[in-house]
Protein backbone atom coordinates (compact mmCIF):
# COMPACT_ATOMS: atom_id res chain seq x y z
CA UNK A 1 0.00 0.00 0.00
CA UNK A 2 2.63 2.04 0.76
CA UNK A 3 3.99 1.92 -3.22
CA UNK A 4 0.52 2.58 -4.04
CA UNK A 5 0.19 5.81 -2.10
CA UNK A 6 3.34 7.55 -3.25
CA UNK A 7 2.78 7.08 -6.84
CA UNK A 8 -0.36 8.74 -6.65
CA UNK A 9 1.00 11.88 -4.55
CA UNK A 10 4.10 12.01 -7.27
CA UNK A 11 1.23 11.82 -10.16
CA UNK A 12 -0.15 14.53 -8.27
CA UNK A 13 2.83 16.60 -7.65
CA UNK A 14 3.45 16.37 -11.49
CA UNK A 15 0.42 17.07 -12.50
CA UNK A 16 0.98 20.30 -10.34
CA UNK A 17 3.96 20.88 -11.71
CA UNK A 18 2.95 20.47 -15.28
CA UNK A 19 0.33 22.88 -15.23
CA UNK A 20 2.17 25.49 -13.32
CA UNK A 21 5.13 25.26 -16.31
CA UNK A 22 1.83 25.15 -18.60
CA UNK A 23 0.72 28.39 -16.98
CA UNK A 24 3.91 30.33 -17.04
CA UNK A 25 4.99 29.09 -20.50
CA UNK A 26 0.79 31.01 -21.57
CA UNK A 27 2.33 33.83 -19.82
CA UNK A 28 5.22 34.19 -21.36
CA UNK A 29 3.43 33.63 -24.64
CA UNK A 30 1.33 36.54 -24.15
CA UNK A 31 4.30 38.46 -23.21
CA UNK A 32 6.07 37.77 -26.66
CA UNK A 33 2.65 38.43 -28.63
CA UNK A 34 3.26 41.78 -27.06
CA UNK A 35 6.30 42.31 -27.90
CA UNK A 36 5.48 41.10 -31.37
CA UNK A 37 2.90 43.74 -31.85
CA UNK A 38 5.24 46.61 -30.69
CA UNK A 39 8.15 45.79 -32.94
CA UNK A 40 5.73 44.77 -36.01
CA UNK A 41 4.24 49.02 -35.52
CA UNK A 42 7.94 50.12 -34.78
CA UNK A 43 9.05 48.32 -38.29
CA UNK A 44 5.97 49.61 -39.50
CA UNK A 45 7.03 53.27 -38.56
CA UNK A 46 10.23 52.39 -39.78
CA UNK A 47 9.31 51.47 -43.07
CA UNK A 48 7.71 54.53 -43.64
CA UNK A 49 10.54 56.53 -42.48
CA UNK A 50 12.63 55.08 -44.99
CA UNK A 51 10.62 55.48 -47.85
CA UNK A 52 10.55 58.80 -46.81
CA UNK A 53 14.17 58.90 -46.84
CA UNK A 54 14.46 57.16 -49.97
CA UNK A 55 12.32 59.65 -51.74
CA UNK A 56 14.80 62.42 -50.21
CA UNK A 57 17.86 60.75 -50.76
CA UNK A 58 16.62 60.56 -54.27
CA UNK A 59 15.61 64.77 -54.61
CA UNK A 60 19.54 65.04 -53.18
CA UNK A 61 20.91 62.97 -56.03
CA UNK A 62 18.85 65.30 -58.61
CA UNK A 63 20.16 68.08 -57.04
CA UNK A 64 23.40 66.65 -57.68
CA UNK A 65 23.13 65.70 -61.00
CA UNK A 66 21.90 69.28 -61.48
CA UNK A 67 24.85 70.61 -59.73
CA UNK A 68 27.33 68.86 -61.79
CA UNK A 69 25.08 69.70 -65.52
CA UNK A 70 26.03 73.38 -63.53
CA UNK A 71 30.22 72.14 -63.17
CA UNK A 72 30.30 71.06 -66.85
CA UNK A 73 28.56 74.31 -68.13
CA UNK A 74 31.22 76.46 -65.84
CA UNK A 75 34.02 75.41 -68.09
CA UNK A 76 32.28 77.51 -71.02
CA UNK A 77 31.87 80.76 -69.13
CA UNK A 78 34.42 83.26 -69.93
CA UNK A 79 37.23 84.32 -68.14
CA UNK A 80 38.47 88.20 -68.36
CA UNK A 81 42.64 87.91 -69.64
CA UNK A 82 45.16 88.18 -67.46
CA UNK A 83 47.31 91.68 -66.85
CA UNK A 84 50.48 91.95 -67.33
CA UNK A 85 52.53 91.49 -64.48
CA UNK A 86 54.63 94.42 -65.04
CA UNK A 87 51.73 96.81 -64.97
CA UNK A 88 51.57 98.14 -61.72
CA UNK A 89 48.53 101.02 -62.39
CA UNK A 90 45.84 100.13 -60.06
CA UNK A 91 43.15 102.42 -61.49
CA UNK A 92 43.34 101.02 -64.79
CA UNK A 93 42.94 97.60 -62.92
CA UNK A 94 41.04 98.29 -59.98
CA UNK A 95 37.29 96.47 -60.48
CA UNK A 96 34.29 98.21 -60.01
CA UNK A 97 31.88 97.40 -58.10
CA UNK A 98 28.06 98.10 -57.61
CA UNK A 99 26.77 98.44 -54.39
CA UNK A 100 23.30 99.24 -53.66
CA UNK A 101 23.80 99.30 -49.82
CA UNK A 102 26.88 101.80 -50.34
CA UNK A 103 27.43 104.63 -47.91
CA UNK A 104 26.87 107.16 -51.25
CA UNK A 105 23.52 107.15 -53.13
CA UNK A 106 22.42 104.07 -54.35
CA UNK A 107 24.13 102.35 -57.39
CA UNK A 108 27.11 104.61 -56.54
CA UNK A 109 30.17 102.67 -58.41
CA UNK A 110 32.67 101.77 -55.50
CA UNK A 111 37.03 101.34 -56.30
CA UNK A 112 38.62 98.28 -55.32
CA UNK A 113 42.42 97.33 -55.73
CA UNK A 114 42.64 93.45 -56.19
CA UNK A 115 45.06 91.60 -53.50
CA UNK A 116 47.61 90.98 -55.96
CA UNK A 117 47.32 94.43 -57.15
CA UNK A 118 49.61 95.84 -54.03
CA UNK A 119 52.96 94.84 -54.20
CA UNK A 120 53.60 94.60 -50.77
CA UNK A 121 50.75 91.78 -50.35
CA UNK A 122 52.61 90.18 -53.90
CA UNK A 123 56.26 90.27 -51.87
CA UNK A 124 54.09 88.78 -48.87
CA UNK A 125 52.29 86.01 -50.41
CA UNK A 126 55.58 85.14 -52.24
CA UNK A 127 57.12 84.60 -49.21
CA UNK A 128 54.80 82.77 -48.27
CA UNK A 129 54.86 80.44 -51.07
CA UNK A 130 58.36 79.62 -50.27
CA UNK A 131 58.31 79.24 -46.94
CA UNK A 132 55.28 76.36 -48.12
CA UNK A 133 57.27 74.68 -50.49
CA UNK A 134 60.31 74.79 -48.29
CA UNK A 135 58.08 72.21 -45.78
CA UNK A 136 56.96 70.21 -48.26
CA UNK A 137 57.77 66.21 -47.76
CA UNK A 138 59.81 64.67 -50.34
CA UNK A 139 61.25 68.07 -51.28
CA UNK A 140 64.79 68.03 -50.34
CA UNK A 141 66.00 71.81 -48.83
CA UNK A 142 68.53 73.93 -51.01
CA UNK A 143 72.32 72.35 -50.84
CA UNK A 144 74.13 75.58 -49.54
CA UNK A 145 77.88 74.43 -49.85
CA UNK A 146 80.55 76.95 -49.51
CA UNK A 147 83.47 74.89 -52.07
CA UNK A 148 82.81 72.32 -54.69
CA UNK A 149 82.66 68.94 -52.79
CA UNK A 150 82.68 70.09 -49.81
CA UNK A 151 81.24 68.49 -46.23
CA UNK A 152 81.80 71.35 -44.23
CA UNK A 153 78.20 72.43 -44.21
CA UNK A 154 76.82 69.34 -42.10
CA UNK A 155 75.19 70.30 -39.00
CA UNK A 156 77.00 67.70 -36.87
CA UNK A 157 80.45 70.07 -38.02
CA UNK A 158 81.18 70.80 -34.04
CA UNK A 159 79.88 66.80 -32.98
CA UNK A 160 82.53 65.32 -36.08
CA UNK A 161 85.31 67.70 -34.98
CA UNK A 162 84.87 66.62 -31.62
CA UNK A 163 84.83 62.83 -31.34
CA UNK A 164 88.67 61.49 -30.60
CA UNK A 165 89.73 58.78 -32.55
CA UNK A 166 92.08 55.79 -31.21
CA UNK A 167 95.61 56.29 -31.54
CA UNK A 168 96.09 52.84 -33.43
CA UNK A 169 92.85 53.70 -35.78
CA UNK A 170 93.78 54.18 -39.61
CA UNK A 171 90.94 54.98 -42.40
CA UNK A 172 90.95 52.37 -44.72
CA UNK A 173 92.09 53.02 -47.92
CA UNK A 174 89.14 51.64 -50.65
CA UNK A 175 89.00 51.50 -54.54
CA UNK A 176 86.45 52.16 -56.48
CA UNK A 177 85.00 49.44 -58.45
CA UNK A 178 85.76 49.72 -62.23
CA UNK A 179 83.72 47.02 -63.55
CA UNK A 180 86.42 45.64 -65.61
CA UNK A 181 87.29 42.47 -62.81
CA UNK A 182 85.25 39.93 -61.18
CA UNK A 183 82.84 41.85 -58.37
CA UNK A 184 83.10 39.05 -56.33
CA UNK A 185 86.91 39.34 -56.00
CA UNK A 186 86.92 43.01 -55.66
CA UNK A 187 84.60 42.43 -52.54
CA UNK A 188 86.46 39.64 -51.21
CA UNK A 189 89.23 42.54 -50.59
CA UNK A 190 86.70 44.55 -48.19
CA UNK A 191 86.00 41.09 -46.05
Amino acid sequence: MVNEDTRDTAGVDNTQDAAAQLEALTVQMEQNEERLTILESANASLKTQNASLLAAGRNVEDEARNTEMDARNRFQRRVEPMRPLDDITYEANARTLVLPEAGGPTGEPVRTIRQYDDPHMVLKRLNEMEAMVKRLPGVAPPIRKSAPNCYADSPFIDEIVLVEMPKKFTIPSMIMYDGTKDPDNHIAQYK
